[in-house]
């Protein structure tokens, strides 16, 4: 395994651990403008089975409003009921079920557009109308002090690798290393400071297939390589099946691609890349839907 020159990496006090997530997860409430009345408690058990058998019922993307909330005004003895979209029309049969009340006036409310994906989503956004909270398949991960602990040891064998370059280090689903490349000359991070100009990212400097991310995968393809005629086809596997890996540098496009196509579990890194960065600088490539393989990312 190749390593760089050796050297005393000292990293920044309060480095934190943060998952690059889907937009989706981390994006400010987006608002909807929704027709609503007001109708008595006795009232309102009628008027919802009016509306779900209507064209005002809720399709998949309304379930996490709830229908209904309090008036909070104090004895109101009455409910707010959601109706519809102000961009749809309201069912003529619901038109005439609230001809029927004595008091129903209508009037408009902003509510969250889009389902919360997150219990942090959900309590902000609820400031506007109640919602259900539908637990994603997808969710954020946890991420506690012994994980971060693990993680910063790994990072500062990523530097060590990478010396005054960019190093990158691999590990199986045991925690063992089982490869490690480097690259290029670069300021190491206890030198670096935001207010300085941004220096090339050695990652990818050189040839695109020589990146270090590149490199650990051939090292591990050749090692799956040797002990191929030892496996039988049922044991065959993609690349870096349940790997964690952990960069110096955020990989670009391309090796970003790569980790996808080798089935990577995790990737961590340091420092980011607006401009060429495939893993949350620039592209999101481990949050894509539309390829074949997600995986979680996380950076300091």
């Amino acid at each position: 395994m190749a390593t760089g020159p050796k050297t005393q990496v000292s990293l920044p006090p309060g480095l934190k651990l943060e998952e690059l997530l889907p937009k989706e997860y981390t994006r400010d409430v987006s608002l909807l403008s929704f027709r609503v009345v007001r109708v008595p408690k006795a009232k309102g058990g009628a008027l919802i089975a009016q509306l779900s058998k209507s064209s005002a019922s809720f399709g998949e993307d309304l379930l996490h409003l709830k229908r209904v909330k309090p008036v909070a005004e104090k004895d109101a003895n009455e409910l707010q009921v959601l109706l519809c979209p102000i961009d749809r029309d309201l069912p003529a049969e619901v038109q005439t079920f609230l001809g029927t009340l004595p008091s129903s006036s209508i009037e408009v409310v902003e509510v969250p557009r889009y389902s919360p994906l997150t219990r942090k989503q959900l309590s902000d956004w609820s400031w506007y109308w109640p919602l259900n909270y539908r637990k994603p398949s997808f969710e954020p991960m946890d991420i506690p002090v012994s994980l971060e602990e693990e993680q910063t040891r790994r990072l500062r064998r990523a530097f060590e690798v990478g010396g005054s370059g960019c190093g990158c280090v691999v590990f199986d689903a045991n925690g063992k290393e089982v490869a490690n490349s480097a690259s290029s000359s670069y300021s190491s991070p206890a030198t670096t400071s935001s207010s300085s100009p941004k220096p090339q990212n050695p990652e990818n400097s050189g040839h695109p297939l020589k990146h270090p991310v590149m490199r650990v995968l051939d090292t591990i393809a050749a090692s799956i390589s040797r002990e191929s005629h030892k496996r039988s086809r049922q044991e065959e596997q993609y690349l870096c099946q349940d790997h964690e890996v952990v960069t110096t540098h955020e990989p670009c496009t391309m090796c970003a691609m790569a980790l996808v196509h080798s089935r990577v579990k995790l990737v961590v890194y340091w420092k980011s890349d607006e401009t060429f960065g495939g893993l949350g600088g620039k592209f999101s490539l481990h949050t894509c839907r539309s390829l074949n393989h997600q995986f979680r990312v996380l950076q300091w």
